[in-house]
């Protein structure tokens, strides 16, 4: 195992680590800034933990009411937003309940990382139907399948740990047309998880091939998710150059360019890859 593969393994160990964190102060404290104790690196992560456990016990209830999870979404603010929908998701689908009833309930933008959770979860925890078998949810539109692919790229990066051969073993078990949305999973989970150097960003990048938009798109979404947290990382901003040409801040003005008319998420995905593009990527 290379060095590279070594710290991506270990930084998955410390974001699952995160994530426990997280549910397991979730039901012992009240206060919302009980996280700010996490590791700084992945504190998104704790509070993405806090998210699902908070969610998980409103869904047991018959008639789930929300309220209780939307005050702390509120109360923690916009720096861990992405991660706290994206907690969201992986209760809806830890509980194996229709994610549809609950969408409507978050804006357009948001209902993209509540789906993106919901495929991850899938991904990572069953991933016998829904990464071997190709097993697709019940009642999920051609859209949110775009989302929810996405959630699947990232699992396929945190069950490879680095090891570009089993990746690209997963990778390549899906058909063309979720080929992008895997891609770009892909991407953003290996930027934001961190650990590669240069040389294994390079192999990515043209593993990827006709996908380097996608997997561009998804080091562009990790950095402004870290920028919003404050945790920015070298690693991230590696992966933003190597496969993007860009900065973590110029990712960021990227970002805020394409999604300031508040479109629906893969309408402001497809809006920041076509930016991309024009960029000559």
């Amino acid at each position: 195992m290379s060095s590279a593969a070594k710290n991506i393994a270990q930084n998955i160990e410390n974001v699952i680590a995160a994530f426990h964190k997280g549910r397991e102060l979730s039901r012992e404290i009240k206060e919302h800034d009980f996280l700010n104790q996490s590791d700084k690196k992945f504190i998104s992560v704790a509070f993405e933990g806090a998210s699902s456990g908070i969610a998980k016990k409103a869904l047991e209830n018959e008639n789930p009411d929300l309220n209780n999870w939307l005050t702390y979404a509120e109360k923690a603010g916009d720096m861990h937003a992405s991660q706290i929908y994206v907690g969201m998701g992986w209760a809806i689908a830890e509980k194996g309940l229709d994610i549809n009833v609950f969408l409507g309930k978050f804006s357009p933008l948001m209902q993209g990382r509540v789906l993106d959770g919901f495929g991850y979860y899938h991904g990572l925890l069953r991933r016998r139907r829904f990464i071997k078998g190709l097993a697709l949810p019940d009642s999920i539109s051609a859209e949110q399948l775009l989302a929810f692919d996405q959630g699947i790229g990232r699992s396929l990066w945190y069950t490879a740990k680095g090891d570009l051969d089993l990746l690209i073993k997963m990778q390549q078990n899906f058909p063309e047309e979720r080929q992008k949305a895997i891609w770009r999973g892909i991407g953003l989970a290996a930027a934001y998880v961190g650990g590669l150097d240069k040389n294994l960003s390079e192999k990515l990048l043209k593993i990827a091939g006709k996908y380097k938009i996608q997997l561009a798109t998804g080091a562009v979404l990790a950095a402004n998710s870290r920028k919003a947290s404050k945790t920015t990382t070298t690693d991230t901003e590696l992966t933003c150059e190597i496969w993007a040409a860009v900065s973590i801040d110029e990712a960021v003005e990227i970002c805020k360019k394409t999604e300031q008319d508040q479109v629906g998420y893969i309408q402001w995905l497809e809006k920041l890859e076509a930016l991309l593009i024009s960029t000559g990527l």
